[in-house]
């Protein structure tokens, strides 16, 4: 049931206008955060994509559709991919981690 929900209010958001789609994509956030990481987890691809569109398909002179679809993006990531907690304590604005090079006890 949960699962044919998930996937029909992301079909929905690509289908819908802007000025309606803060409550849905409110909505999506509650239940997979409800339903939890594990549970969510088979939607995470179909769910960023989404999330990524909607950011792609703001309005340009509406800042509030701007607005809403980039927190959407911002939270449903964390969500999936966590926050940066680990680097908190760390005085860098930008990491590179790729790089062997970087000082780590900066």
């Amino acid at each position: 049931l949960f699962e044919n929900l998930v996937s029909k209010m992301c079909e929905v958001l690509f289908n819908i206008s802007w000025d309606h789609r803060p409550g849905l994509m409110s909505g999506l956030f509650d239940l997979i955060t409800k339903m939890g990481l594990k549970w969510s987890k088979q939607f995470e691809v179909e769910i960023l994509h989404t999330a990524l569109f909607l950011v792609e398909d703001s309005p340009e002179g509406f800042a509030n559709a701007a607005e809403d679809s980039l927190q959407f993006f911002v939270r449903v990531s964390w969500f999936f991919l966590g926050g940066p907690e680990p680097w908190m304590a760390s005085n860098l604005v930008v990491h590179d981690c790729l790089c062997p090079m970087i000082d780590k006890s900066v």
